[in-house]
């Protein structure tokens, strides 16, 4: 048997097994293996099998055994590995593929609740308008408070609460309720040169006639003619807007 071998072995076979070995090279050259003038005895695993010792036997004393336990830890922990360059490169490359992926579909999902959540305010000050003109004849409300209608308190316009303009933002929205035709429109600034709109007009609407009683994303930019077909906005054609922007009706 292979573990017989090794134990038959002597001294000098023995070292130049370990001497192939570079950790036991260092030790088993030792004052105190040298002192002792005890065969150690060794058994090594194959290469393949990281070199790890498996076998140790005759031992002639403590020096011995204190030898052999060291070699026997200092080998494990020399073989705990760590990641290579090109193991991390592919890490990283595989986390920025998925966030490539996952972090447009997040902030477009982001964009769509924004958009949900703002439609339930526009429709209120579109019926506002509405009970005015009945009351009045027209669209021309001087500000809100001719509306009963307000913007959240928390919404600003030049640094300061929005009172009773028709007018009013929250950082990510600026929105008007446009006197006048009573329709209500919500603005995004994706970026410098794209931006995207939410109206919502009123069932007469004198300018745009496609446009009455619709609710309507105006693209202005790639990105923003992606929020609107993502909102499920159809494409439309030779509106009274069409010249500045792409015109989807929701």
């Amino acid at each position: 048997m292979r573990n017989q071998r090794h134990l038959s072995a002597s001294k000098e076979q023995s070292y130049v097994k370990i001497h192939e070995y570079p950790t036991g090279e260092s030790v088993f050259n030792s004052a105190a293996v040298k002192a002792a003038g005890t065969a150690v005895i060794f058994g090594l695993a194959e290469r393949s099998q990281l070199w790890q010792p498996f076998l140790f036997g005759n031992l002639g004393g403590a020096n011995e055994t204190k030898i052999v336990v060291q070699i026997y830890f200092k080998e494990n922990n020399m073989n705990k590995r760590g990641f290579t360059l090109l193991e991390l490169l592919v890490v990283v490359l595989i986390i920025g593929i998925l966030a490539s992926i996952a972090l447009p579909q997040y902030q477009m999902a982001v964009t769509k609740a924004k958009v949900a959540s703002m439609l339930p305010l526009m429709r209120r000050f579109k019926d506002a308008f509405a009970e005015y003109k009945l009351q009045h004849g027209d669209y021309d409300a001087p500000d809100a408070s001719y509306l009963g209608v307000s913007w959240p308190s928390d919404w600003i316009i030049a640094k300061k609460p929005c009172g009773d303009h028709l007018s009013c933002n929250d950082g990510y929205w600026l929105c008007s309720a446009f006197r006048g035709r009573g329709y209500v429109f919500c603005a995004h600034e994706i970026d410098t040169d794209d931006q995207f709109y939410i109206h919502m007009f009123q069932p007469d609407d004198e300018f745009c006639e496609v446009c009455r009683d619709k609710i309507m994303c105006f693209a202005e930019g790639e990105e923003s003619n992606k929020v609107c077909k993502a909102l499920g906005g159809k494409f439309m054609e030779d509106t009274e807007y069409s010249d500045d922007y792409d015109v989807y009706s929701l």
